[in-house]
């Protein structure tokens, strides 16, 4: 199962776009929607429909409490 490099939804193989770049990176793409996102320059920790975000979100809310030895 592939993971989409924008939005981090994993989806499976026949579905998708991927993307090979020049300096021999790849990136999959579950939509156009993603696809356009990404194009377009946005980041996805910064865009509320992602899980990108919504871990983030969560991260923010939930500090992990230092414990002392």
């Amino acid at each position: 199962m592939a993971k989409c490099t924008f939005c981090g939804r994993e989806y499976e193989a026949p579905y998708g776009l991927t993307e090979f770049d020049t300096t021999g990176h790849t990136r999959h793409y579950c939509s156009s929607k993603c696809r356009k996102n990404f194009k377009m320059r946005r980041e996805s920790d910064k865009v509320k429909w992602t899980s990108i975000y919504h871990e983030k979100k969560k991260a923010e809310k939930h500090p992990k409490e230092h414990v002392k030895k």
